[in-house]
């Protein structure tokens, strides 16, 4: 008798956690995100990088980018609140981040402006655009 009281409250509790994950993550991707980079060499003395988006197994080219990139996980650089994987590519003092949001459960690719400024002016960091949105095709 305990032990069928104990599966049905395991069952009950079970449920419950799903029905709330699922209510509190619409939107959310469950999809893996991670980045690729292929340094393509110099043009003019200046390193370019072909960045692509790993969207569970399958990669997506997201552009070509002034500078080495890296992704932002584990490294000094903050994603924003909404942004749910990030690379910066960076050369001389300003780039360009690529960065995955979730906005409102639609999921975007922005690129957006990096500069580290000046004593005087500071860092800037904006501008992002969408480039890609996620569909049914990857």
């Amino acid at each position: 008798m305990k032990t069928a009281a104990f599966v049905f409250v395991f069952i009950v509790l079970g449920a419950g956690l799903s029905l709330w994950y699922i209510e509190n993550h619409k939107g959310m991707p469950f999809e893996s995100y991670s980045w690729n980079f292929e340094e393509l060499g110099e043009d003019s003395g200046v390193p370019r990088t072909e960045v692509a988006l790993k969207v569970g197994p399958d990669y997506h080219t997201i552009g070509t980018y002034t500078g080495t990139c890296f992704d932002m996980k584990g490294s000094s650089w903050k994603m924003d609140a909404n942004e749910i994987a990030g690379a910066v590519c960076w050369w001389a003092g300003g780039g360009q981040e690529i960065g995955v949001y979730n906005e409102n459960g639609r999921i975007l690719v922005k690129v957006g402006d990096l500069d580290e400024g000046t004593a005087e002016t500071g860092g800037f960091r904006g501008n992002f655009k969408t480039v890609r949105e996620r569909c049914s095709c990857w």
